[in-house]
């Protein structure tokens, strides 16, 4: 009984692990300092910001995109996993016992997608999960999985300069952001994780000015309105434990310039601002600036600078007719406890298009 009481004591007064999970990042975005709505211009605008399908010069056809994330100190406890189980609250659990009171991350997802210019359909699947294995024998855990339809298209005006956007899913999503305690709770994800579906919805608007280098001004609404996650009880039963949390409504607004170096190469640089209509005052304002540039040189070598949540970001690409090989790192503040601590991510993508 005394072991019962404790567990609802660090219910009620703990502060776990606090996870910044958003629908998509991507591995170009996060090596650009988190900045994306103003110079999206594939097939990851169906999820990123739908204007970016206005500046698509072909059709692509996605077949299979693994993209991977985690902490570049957490490699020992990915390896002790297999594939998903690396988000399996008993694996992760068990992994974890070498490597107490230190968060673990992983995200793994795929966008198999077809994209036009000014039209795009995909499928999003998504595995996220930020945890820490506890001395006292308990774990927090944060744990998102989404499976959505996605279909987004942009209507161009007067030669492109303005571009107007509508993205729209519908999402499976299992959820839970809470401590376990499994000397006298199942880890079994069945038994506590919610479950909700959900139709949620983008805008977004552009402005390019006709002059040298493109100056671009991007506004991007995401989840109008808020989503609430009460259109269905989704694919899994997992509703009978409630539902996610409701995903308030962003504002987001970015400036670009596009300047073309030479013939063979050319540049992107872009200063993003995020939630500029939230009410959060305990949050640091400057985890919501993103800066990003990006050096592009004869189409195959791409090389990503940026500044996010206060820290720098490095990105690479090597893309050719069929393979697109991408790769980043970036850092995000993860709050324990009474103290914060700096998590230093790696994002691996492995794109086969035509």
């Amino acid at each position: 009984m005394k072991r019962y009481f404790t567990v609802i004591l660090l219910l009620l007064i703990s502060n776990p692990v606090i996870a910044d999970f958003e629908f998509y990042r991507g591995v170009r975005q996060m090596g650009m300092g988190g900045a994306s709505i103003a110079v999206v211009n594939d097939e990851t605008s169906v999820l990123s910001n739908p204007n970016g399908l206005g500046r698509l010069r072909d059709s692509f056809y996605t077949l299979i995109d693994p993209e991977l994330s985690t902490g570049l100190d957490d490699h020992e406890t990915l390896l002790g996993t297999a594939a998903l189980d690396s988000v399996i609250p008993e694996d992760v659990y068990n992994q974890l016992g070498d490597n107490l009171e230190n968060p673990y991350y992983f995200k793994g997802q795929v966008f198999p997608s077809i994209v036009v210019p000014n039209f795009g359909i995909g499928v999003l699947g998504r595995y996220e999960v930020l945890a820490q294995r506890n001395s006292d024998g308990t774990m927090d855990y944060q744990y998102q999985n989404d499976y959505s339809l996605n279909l987004a298209t942009n209507l161009s005006f007067w030669g492109g300069r303005v571009k107007l956007g509508f993205a729209g899913r519908l999402i499976n999503r299992v959820e839970y952001f809470g401590s376990k305690d499994p000397a006298v709770e199942s880890l079994a994800l069945s038994s506590f994780a919610n479950e909700g579906l959900a139709i949620a919805s983008d805008v977004g608007l552009t402005l390019a000015a006709p002059w040298q280098y493109l100056p671009t001004l991007t506004v991007l609404v995401r989840d109008v309105g808020g989503t609430s996650f009460s259109f269905g009880d989704g694919f899994f039963g997992n509703a009978s434990n409630g539902r996610p949390n409701f995903q308030q409504q962003s504002i987001d607004v970015a400036v670009a310039l596009f300047p073309i170096y030479s013939n063979q190469s050319r540049g992107v640089f872009t200063v993003e601002y995020t939630g500029v209509d939230s009410t959060d005052e305990v949050e640091d304002p400057m985890d919501r600036l993103h800066v990003g540039t990006e050096i592009n040189m004869w189409d195959a070598y791409f090389f990503r600078l940026g500044y996010h949540a206060n820290d720098w970001t490095a990105g690479f690409e090597y893309a050719t007719g069929l393979l697109q090989w991408q790769m980043a790192t970036y850092s995000e503040m993860v709050r324990i406890g009474n103290y914060s601590e700096r998590d230093r991510r790696g994002v691996l993508k492995l794109g086969i298009r035509f």
